[in-house]
C-alpha cells in the first residue's frame, strides 16, 4: 500500500493516466474529474497526503455508499454521469491507489498480440482477484477501443513498431506503463480537441447569389499527430465541419488528397459557372446593341476560339502543377531518410572503431560491408532527390510559361471589341457604348478570377502538405527496411559453458570486464544505500545501473518499468549488452565473471516473495551476489522449481 502519497501527485497521475477515449462519458464530463473528487474525499484530514489509514478507510466504503456520496458531492454534475461510468471510475480508483506495484506490461509480451488475446487478457484480469493490475486498468469494456487505437495499421495484431510508439513516452521503452498509455491517449485527445476547436470557429457565411464560395484554411496534422484532415472547407449554410479521427496511413492520407482534389474541382466549377453568368450578360448586351450582325458574328467566333484556347492552357497548367507537387513530395521524402542513414552510419563507424582488430576481424568486416551498403543507399537517395528537385523545377517553369500564355490569351479575349473596332471603324462609337455597358461585368469576372486563384493556391498548399506526408510515410517504411537489413545484429544465441573459468576464456567469448566491474561496483554501492530493505532485489539492480553508468537500467528506472524480477528474463535474452550462458548450475555460478546477472524465474510452489516474483542479482565472480539491500553469498533457491538464467556482459 502506498503510504503518504502526495495528493497533488496522485491527482496528476490520475489525470495523466488516461487509458481510453471512453474516459469521457457521452455527456462530455471527464471521469478523471470525478476521480479527483474521490481523492479529496479520501484525504479526510485535508493535509494534502493520503496516509495508509485514509486509503484503507476509503477502500472499506461499500461501493453503493461511496457512489451515492460522490453523486451528492458532484452536485449538478452528477446528473451528467451515468451509474456505469461511476462504477468504472470506482474500479479505477481502487486499482490505482490500492495497487502494491507499478502497473505496466512488457513490450515483448505485447509484440505480436492479436486483438482477441488483448481483449481476453483484460477480461481474465478483471475476473481474477490476483490478475494483473495493468490488464485490470485496461478493463474489458475499454480493451477493444484501446487495442484499435494502438493498432494503427488495423491488421488486428500489434507490431513492434506500434507497441514502441506507445512505450516511448516515458524513460523506459521496454514496457508500457500507465504513464505511457496516459500520454499516448492524451496526445490523441489534444489533437482531437485542437481540431474540434478549430472546426467550431465561426466560418464565413454562405455565398449569396453571384458570389464565389469561401474556401477556409484547413488544418493538416503532422504525420505522427493521428488527427484527420478536415476536408469540408466550402461553407454551406450554417453547417460546421466535423472532425473525425483517422489513423495516419498512406490510404487515409490519399483519401484526404482526393477530398481536396474534389474541393478544388468544385471550387473551379463554381467559379466557372459564375464567370459564365457574367459572360452571358456581356453577350446579351452585345446582341442587344446596335452593332452590325457581321460584327456580332465575328465577335462570337473570336470569343469562342479564345475561350477554348484558354481552357486548354488551364488544363496543361493543372497537369504541370500536379507534376510539380508529386516531384516536390518525392524530393522532400528523401531528406529524413538520408538523415536517418547518416546517423546509422555514424553510430556504426563508432562501434566499429571500438572493436579490437586482432579479436573482432569478422565483426569489423561485417560492419564495413553494412556501412558500405548504407553509403551506397545514401548516394542513391541523394541522386534521386536531386533528380526529383530538377523535375519539380522543370514542371514549375513549364507551368509559369503556360500561365503567361494563358494571360496573353485572356488579355486578347478582353480586347476583342477594341480589335474589331479597328476593322469596323464606322462602328467605333457603338463599340464604346457597349464597352461602357459591359465594364462592370468584366470587373466582376476579374474579381472572380482573383478570388479563384487565391482559393486554389490555398487548396494546392494543402494538397502539397498531404502529398509530402504520404510520400514521407512510404519512404520511411522503405528506409526502415534498409536500416534493419544493414544493421550489425548482436548474436544473442546462448553460449554453452565448457567448464573453463579463466579470465581469458570469458574474454574469448566476448566478456566485457570493464563493464562488468562497473556494474558490480555500482550494485554493491546500491546495497549499502538500501541496507535493511526486504524484497527489493530488482530495485537494487536498477539503482546499481544508475550508479554505475548514470543511465536507467534495461528494466527501467528504479521506481518504474518492469516490476517483477522474473519479467526481466526476456529483456536480458534480447539484450545487445549481455549474453546468456547455459549448461551451468547455481552451485557453479561462483565461476562466472564479475558483473554477471542472474535472473530467476518465479516458482509455482512457495510463499516467499522470490517464489512469486522471481529474483535478480549481480554476481561478483567470487561466489557472492549483490541485489536489493544485501551483498553476500549467492541466493541458491527460488521456491521448488524456480530456474536461474545467467548473463555475462559482452562487448
Amino acid at each position: 500500500m502506498r503510504i503518504n502519497l502526495n495528493t497533488g501527485e496522485l491527482n496528476s497521475k490520475l489525470n495523466n493516466d488516461k487509458v481510453s477515449e471512453n474516459t469521457l462519458s457521452s455527456s462530455g464530463v471527464s471521469i478523471f474529474s470525478v476521480l479527483n473528487k474521490c481523492i479529496e474525499k479520501a484525504d479526510t484530514n485535508a493535509d494534502g497526503k493520503l496516509s495508509e489509514q485514509e486509503i484503507s478507510a476509503f477502500m472499506q466504503n461499500s461501493q453503493s455508499e461511496l457512489l451515492d456520496e460522490i453523486q451528492k458531492k458532484m452536485g449538478d454534475e452528477a446528473d451528467k454521469i451515468d451509474f456505469s461510468t461511476l462504477q468504472q471510475m470506482f474500479n479505477m480508483v481502487k486499482t490505482v491507489i490500492g495497487a502494491e506495484a507499478d502497473i505496466s506490461e512488457d513490450v515483448s509480451n505485447l509484440n505480436g498480440m492479436s486483438k482477441d488475446d488483448f481483449i481476453k487478457n483484460a477480461g481474465d484480469a478483471v475476473e481474477d482477484e490476483e490478475g494483473s493490475n495493468f490488464w485490470k486498468m485496461i478493463g474489458s469494456d475499454n480493451a477493444e477501443n484501446i487495442f484499435n487505437a494502438i493498432d494503427t495499421d488495423g491488421d488486428g495484431k500489434l507490431s513492434e513498431e506500434e507497441v514502441k510508439a506507445v512505450s516511448n513516452f516515458d524513460e523506459n521503452d521496454k514496457n508500457i506503463s500507465l504513464s505511457d498509455l496516459g500520454n499516448f491517449f492524451k496526445t490523441k485527445e489534444e489533437v482531437i480537441a485542437s481540431d474540434t476547436t478549430e472546426a467550431d470557429k465561426t466560418v464565413s457565411e454562405a455565398p449569396v447569389s453571384g458570389e464565389h464560395p469561401t474556401v477556409s484554411q484547413p488544418s493538416v496534422s503532422s504525420p505522427s499527430g493521428g488527427s484527420s484532415y478536415n476536408a469540408e472547407n466550402v461553407t454551406s449554410g450554417n453547417n460546421v465541419p466535423q472532425v473525425q479521427e483517422k489513423a495516419r496511413t498512406e490510404e487515409t492520407i490519399q483519401q484526404e488528397i482526393d477530398e481536396q482534389e474534389t474541393l478544388k474541382n468544385t471550387t473551379k466549377e463554381t467559379a466557372k459557372a459564375e464567370i459564365a453568368e457574367q459572360e452571358n450578360l456581356i453577350n446579351q448586351a452585345i446582341n442587344e446593341s446596335d452593332l452590325s450582325d457581321e460584327f456580332k458574328a465575328e465577335y462570337e467566333k473570336e470569343n469562342t476560339r479564345l475561350s477554348g484556347l484558354i481552357d486548354e492552357k488551364q488544363t496543361a497548367i493543372d497537369e504541370q502543377k500536379k507534376l510539380e507537387q508529386d516531384y516536390t513530395a518525392e524530393a522532400n521524402s528523401y531528406t529524413t531518410s538520408i538523415s536517418s542513414i547518416e546517423s546509422q552510419i555514424s553510430t556504426m563507424n563508432s562501434e566499429k572503431a571500438s572493436l579490437d582488430s586482432s579479436k573482432d576481424a569478422d565483426k569489423i568486416a561485417d560492419y564495413s560491408t553494412k556501412i558500405a551498403n548504407l553509403e551506397a543507399e545514401k548516394t542513391r537517395l541523394e541522386n534521386a532527390k536531386k533528380t526529383a528537385e530538377e523535375n519539380a523545377e522543370k514542371a514549375k517553369n513549364e507551368a509559369e510559361k503556360l500561365k503567361q500564355e494563358k494571360s496573353g490569351l485572356e488579355t486578347e479575349k478582353e480586347n476583342i471589341l477594341d480589335t474589331l473596332s479597328e476593322k469596323y471603324s464606322d462602328e467605333k462609337d457603338k463599340v464604346e457604348a457597349v464597352k461602357e455597358q459591359i465594364k462592370q461585368y468584366q470587373e466582376n469576372i476579374k474579381d472572380i478570377q482573383t478570388k479563384l486563384e487565391t482559393d486554389l493556391a490555398t487548396i494546392d498548399s494543402n494538397i502539397q502538405t498531404l502529398k509530402n506526408e504520404k510520400a514521407q510515410l512510404a519512404q520511411e517504411a522503405k528506409t526502415k527496411e534498409v536500416l534493419a537489413e544493414n544493421r550489425v545484429k548482436t548474436d544473442t544465441t546462448p553460449i554453452d559453458w565448457t567448464g573453463e573459468t579463466s579470465r581469458e576464456y570469458w574474454e574469448s567469448i566476448g566478456y566485457d570486464a570493464d563493464y562488468g566491474e562497473q556494474l558490480l561496483n555500482g550494485t554493491i554501492e546500491a546495497t549499502k544505500q538500501l541496507a535493511g530493505s526486504q524484497n527489493n532485489c530488482l530495485g537494487g539492480v536498477k539503482r546499481g545501473f544508475k550508479i554505475a553508468f548514470g543511465t536507467d537500467s534495461p528494466f527501467g528506472a528504479e521506481n518504474q518499468g518492469i516490476t517483477a524480477a522474473s519479467q526481466c528474463l526476456g529483456t536480458m535474452q534480447n539484450s545487445e549488452n549481455f549474453r546468456e550462458i547455459t549448461g551451468i548450475s547455481i552451485d557453479q555460478a561462483g565461476n562466472l565473471p564479475a558483473g554477471t546477472i542472474v535472473v530467476w524465474t518465479s516458482s509455482t510452489h512457495g510463499s516467499s516473495a522470490a517464489s512469486k516474483y522471481g529474483h535478480i542479482a549481480v554476481l561478483d565472480g567470487k561466489g557472492n551476489e549483490a541485489s536489493g539491500g544485501r551483498y553476500d553469498t549467492i541466493f541458491r533457491r527460488v521456491g521448488e522449481n524456480g530456474v536461474p538464467h545467467f548473463f555475462i556482459p559482452v562487448r
